[in-house]
């Protein structure tokens, strides 16, 4: 039988390591065919028998599916092989396969019912796949699983029906995974494909990708990796906490506290046992939250001034450190009863841009009050929640925070 095959590519290069589309596919393999293992991907190296033609693996798009044998290695175990290879001849184009090699027959497009092997290996124990350079680069595992059918065992997805898979935490993660299940998105967006959850705990290498804002979530692209393996995909950032987090920190609904002193003008603001980027995470706290500063040390440490804080986790309240530099020192509060308006510029026909309430704080920006209109305007920055907005008041409404 004759099957389709993407064009061959001659290897030509080294490319120092596994490419992501060779790794998926190992990765579906090994999940959905238990008789399988991995013999390896990237090996710097020519063809066997060879002192000049590279191998597919120097440029990390061939993978070795390890399987049984028979008669101590000497035959193939074709009952354990050959779903394998079957699988893999009938999608070769669709996954971008531009060659295989098993129990010495080789397929290719030039030979898609596939010919003898003389090769000085004789592929008794593993198949060769070889992938074209776009489908190294560019295949996922969501990819994989669409063309080759869900893994059996595995739980499908209760939204769109794809089969997840569950990687483990690495040394090499920059960030952990601060909720119960998180999915590993193939696209931003919760529309998207999902390739996997990942368990609380665990670590994902977060990449150079621009964050894409879709929806109400911030997504960032990541990695996760487990020794040679790696998956890339995309994540909501809100629940990963960076690599120091403990699975079992705090993270409960973060309150402001009722003396504020400075708010968090910055997206989770970690809360540290001490004053040091090395020490543990306690919470993260949410742009806007109200902290009370409860003395007047400052610590200089990794290159960050910190000040001793006290924030509300629920009705908890935990005391930790902060950098001082992702914080707002809250400077006066609002005195009027019927509410002040926060205007564009510093004039009462200006646009308003917010009323703010009778006792609400806030941070002065400018030293030197303008006048116009019968008022002395200064401006400020207000805090509402998770939202930020500046402009200017009338100062007389104004009482400097004690």
């Amino acid at each position: 039988m004759a099957f389709r095959f993407a064009r061959y590519e001659s290897a030509t290069a080294d490319a120092g390591g596994p490419a992501p589309g060779t790794v998926a596919l190992k990765r579906y393999t090994l999940a959905r065919w238990p008789q399988a293992r991995s013999q390896g991907i990237y090996a710097p190296r020519t063809i066997r028998g060879s002192n000049t033609k590279l191998s597919h693996h120097a440029e990390g798009r061939a993978l070795d599916i390890g399987l049984p044998t028979l008669n101590g290695g000497r035959a193939a175990d074709t009952d354990q092989g050959m779903p394998v290879l079957e699988a893999l001849l009938a999608n070769a184009r669709r996954l971008g396969i531009d060659h295989l090699i098993y129990n010495r027959r080789f397929w290719s497009a030039r030979h898609p019912s596939g010919r003898s092997y003389t090769g000085v290996h004789p592929h008794y124990d593993h198949i060769h796949v070889g992938m074209t350079r776009a489908a190294g680069r560019t295949l996922n595992l969501a990819t994989v699983i669409d063309v080759l059918g869900p893994i059996p065992g595995a739980e499908p997805d209760d939204d769109n029906g794809s089969t997840p898979t569950t990687f483990p935490a690495t040394e090499r993660a920059t960030d952990r995974v601060s909720v119960e299940a998180l999915r590993l998105r193939a696209d931003p967006g919760l529309d998207a494909t999902i390739i996997a959850r990942l368990p609380r705990g665990a670590g994902v290498v977060r990449l150079d990708d621009e964050p894409q804002t879709i929806g109400k979530h911030t997504w960032v692209k990541v990695r996760v990796r487990d020794g040679e393996s790696a998956v890339d995909g995309w994540v909501a950032d809100g629940f990963l906490h960076p690599t120091g987090w403990k699975p079992d920190a705090g993270t409960d609904v973060v309150k402001s506290t009722r003396s504020i002193t400075h708010r968090v003008n910055a997206s989770g603001l970690r809360l540290r046992s001490e004053p040091t980027t090395s020490a543990a995470i306690l919470t993260e706290l949410p742009r806007g939250t109200g902290v009370e500063r409860l003395d007047d040390q400052l610590a200089e440490a990794s290159n960050h001034s910190w000040i001793h804080v006290r924030a509300m986790i629920g009705d908890r309240p935990v005391d930790g450190w902060v950098a001082t530099t992702y914080l707002d020192e809250v400077t006066h509060v609002v005195t009027a009863p019927s509410g002040l308006r926060l205007r564009t510029s510093p004039t009462t026909s200006a646009d308003i841009v917010i009323d703010l309430t009778d006792g609400s704080d806030v941070i002065q920006l400018t030293g030197t009050p303008r006048a116009a209109d019968g008022h002395d305007w200064v401006k400020v920055r207000a805090h509402l929640g998770e939202r930020t907005e500046t402009g200017w008041v009338a100062a007389e409404y104004l009482t400097e925070q004690a």
